[in-house]
């Protein structure tokens, strides 16, 4: 499953383009019987290479202090992850954007420590080892890559068993 940040104009038009007109109707169509504020929308894939795309809205907080701003980053990444996995299909894979890095400049470090938290947190509450979650960072944004990379890093505990989580980086192009 594809998480999409809905109200990150550039993702979500990438995202509708690329999947194409049947997903952007049905998400039109279930957008319309929802409040668009706190709303999940759940579409088909379309033409995308997932089974889902899983539209979650997101509004960095006026006051972004680093606790304001990491909390409301974990409730993204924890609403989402609460909807996939408790979802009658089973998805093995989840792909996040990492939200906020773009027009809303928020401080990497604080996005990173946010979805990662959020993600190891959740993870150690439903007891679930096969899923993978990816965080998709673009290849050119090396500064963003580099502080999820140094939170994985700093949160590597393998005496506690949901402390520790492999991760790998790569470099490919979705």
């Amino acid at each position: 499953m594809i998480v999409v940040c809905s109200t990150s104009e550039v993702l979500f038009k990438s995202i509708l383009q690329q999947a194409g007109s049947m997903v952007a109707e049905e998400y039109n169509r279930l957008s319309a019987e929802v409040n668009q504020e706190n709303s999940i929308i759940e579409t088909g894939a379309g033409n995308l290479n997932c089974k889902a795309i899983l539209f979650v809205s997101w509004i960095p907080p006026i006051n972004q202090d680093s606790t304001t701003l990491c909390n409301s980053i974990s409730e993204f990444v924890s609403k989402s992850l609460h909807h996939i996995f408790y979802h009658p299909n089973v998805y093995k894979t989840v792909a996040f954007p990492a939200i906020g890095c773009d027009l809303s400049q928020c401080p990497v470090d604080i996005v990173a420590k946010g979805m990662i938290d959020a993600t190891v947190a959740k993870l150690a509450e439903i007891m679930l080892y096969d899923v993978t979650v990816s965080f998709v960072i673009l290849p050119n944004e090396f500064d963003i890559h580099q502080k999820f990379a140094d939170r994985l890093i700093l949160i590597q505990k393998p005496s506690e068993p949901f402390g520790y989580m492999e991760y790998s980086f790569s470099r490919e192009c979705v």
